[in-house]
């Protein structure tokens, strides 16, 4: 049994590995046309909180946008769930193997539909992908929640430390 309950997890766990990249590449694309809307707008509270900490920062073009969303749906997505399946082996919690962890990191995806809510769009779908992950994760994996939350913590951190300094080159030299 792949997840003890149904519902959209399970037909996540149960869909092919393309489909759930592409319904990942999809939120994600939803989610940075909503949030480019929202900027353009005034209506986005991560955009005004840079803009006063930064004033020269403008939004940025609906095009970059996009390419951001889809390279981090696709790349950002498998890069995600191989840090966490290694995470998960490293603490000996890996119940299951990395396409069925690639598929739970695709079901987080979900949450960045969240940026649909006008002002704090942003915020909540960076609590609901993460909400989404550890839930995923506990299930599938069959762990307490206190360790898929661990696990989550350590794999996201360990991504930005290796993804942080890959964006700062790739700026630089697109400058």
């Amino acid at each position: 049994m792949l997840a003890p309950r149904g519902g959209c997890l399970r037909r996540f766990l149960e869909m092919h590995w393309a489909s759930a990249l592409a319904a990942a590449i999809g939120c994600a694309c939803v989610g940075a046309l909503a949030q480019w809307c929202y900027a353009r707008l005034g209506w986005d509270l991560e955009t005004l909180l840079l803009a006063r900490m930064r004033p020269a920062v403008v939004t940025p073009p609906l095009s970059r946008m996009l390419v951001t969303a889809l390279l981090l749906g696709s790349v950002g997505t498998v890069a995600s769930a191989g840090v966490l399946q290694l995470v998960l082996r490293l603490f000996g919690v890996a119940a299951r193997p990395f396409p069925i962890t690639f598929r739970v990191v695709a079901f987080s995806a979900l949450g960045t539909l969240a940026k649909l809510i006008p002002l704090v769009g942003y915020f909540v779908a960076l609590g609901a992908t993460l909400a989404l992950l550890v839930v995923g994760v506990r299930r599938v994996h069959g762990i307490a929640t206190r360790r898929a939350v661990l696990a989550v913590v350590c794999s996201t951190l360990l991504t930005l430390a290796l993804v942080i300094p890959v964006a700062a080159t790739v700026a630089r030299i697109s400058r």
